[in-house]
């Protein structure tokens, strides 16, 4: 599927559920990034996350704060 989004071949990918497409929240977050940037809309039919729209931007802009913070935690052994 990355490799029709690259050759521009789809114009939007839809799933399910959002955490059937990623096999970690940074892989989902790095993939939607990547998609945004080729011009892939990615929807996701029963989280309602649709990256077309400034809500589902929001989202994606919160996820990504979700890995930062994971990131951090995981980087100072979970220290607060």
């Amino acid at each position: 599927m990355m490799r029709q989004a690259k050759a521009r071949k789809l114009g939007v990918i839809a799933v399910w559920k959002l955490d059937r497409f990623g096999r970690s929240l940074r892989h989902l977050v790095d993939t939607l990034a990547e998609l945004e940037a080729l011009g892939v809309a990615f929807v996701s039919l029963s989280d309602q996350i649709d990256l077309s729209t400034p809500a589902g931007k929001l989202m994606f802009h919160v996820i990504g704060a979700m890995v930062e913070l994971e990131r951090a935690l995981r980087l100072s052994g979970g220290q607060r």
